[in-house]
């Protein structure tokens, strides 16, 4: 069922800002949410994303479990979590993207692990995690490049892999030496022509990793940036032909850094910027 209401405080802004618009501009459609899916905290919980036409979303059931929701503009209809995915608090946790013509999700089965899943309209289909990853499985930080869909495993062992699904097969691509023990860490972005990764390395400072589709290739964190739990963290950019990406400084504090394919370039945090924990920070 739908319903028509009136939000007074938008209306009341909009107004004043948007004079020219009448009355009937500031109505907004309410989609009620379905029986079963009301209870406090539970409902529409986000992930939308548009495929073959139709608006696609997560929503939460009564008991928790969590559900993928197709919206055609009139109807919202279920499409309930498969078996041995449907326990409370499982189900469909999002990342939604298409790739190669159907929708790809990630869900948690009722014993905590974690599995890609493809929407082809139809049929959800599980694609189960490699062996050695089957314990925990599928991360997120889903990208498209070079015709291949790279997401992220968390190994058996608790590490962390780029993995690489071509359409049929899962296929690992093993964390470099050096890194092996906690790997990747995801904030994947495209430039100039190659995937670029967050890595932990083992004494546990952050680097930026480059992908080619052949080999991964480690980019250490300068002089300053390298001490534990300091480097790489994240926030990656491409503007006027550089990458941009935010590093924390041995000092405490973070800093902008430019990589323009083979020198990174500290630009350092003003004075009265640069304080620990200050600086460029989330």
């Amino acid at each position: 069922m739908k319903k028509i209401v009136h939000v007074w405080a938008v209306l009341l802004c909009t107004a004043f800002a948007y004079p020219q618009l009448s009355a009937q501009d500031y109505l907004l459609e309410f989609i009620e949410t379905p029986t079963g899916y009301d209870d406090p905290n539970r409902g529409y919980q986000g992930d939308p994303i548009i495929y073959d036409g139709k608006l696609y979303l997560r929503y939460a059931d009564n008991s928790g479990n969590r559900q993928l929701f197709v919206w055609d503009g009139a109807t919202l209809t279920p499409i309930p979590s498969p078996s041995g995915y449907d326990d409370p608090n499982h189900g469909y946790i999002g990342n939604p993207i298409i790739y190669d013509g159907k929708l790809y999700l990630r869900y948690e089965d009722n014993n905590g692990n974690y599995d890609l899943f493809s929407w082809n309209g139809t049929t959800l289909t599980p694609i189960p995690s490699p062996m050695d990853y089957e314990d925990n499985g599928y991360e997120g930080e889903p990208i498209i490049y070079n015709d291949k869909l790279y997401l992220r495993y968390r190994h058996n062992d608790f590490h962390v892999d780029l993995m690489a699904w071509d359409g049929s097969t899962l296929t690992p691509i093993p964390s470099p030496m050096g890194y092996e023990s906690n790997g990747y860490e995801g904030n994947p972005i495209i430039y100039d022509g190659k995937l670029y990764l967050r890595y932990w390395y083992n004494d546990f400072h952050y680097d930026l990793m480059a992908w080619d589709g052949t080999t991964l290739t480690s980019i250490p964190s300068p002089m300053g940036y390298d001490s534990n739990s300091h480097g790489y963290y994240a926030n990656p950019i491409v503007f006027d032909g550089k990458l941009y990406l935010r590093y924390w400084h041995n000092a405490g504090q973070y800093d902008l850094m430019a990589w323009d394919g083979s020198t990174l370039t500290p630009i350092p945090t003003p004075a009265g910027y640069d304080g620990s924990n200050k600086g460029y920070n989330i």
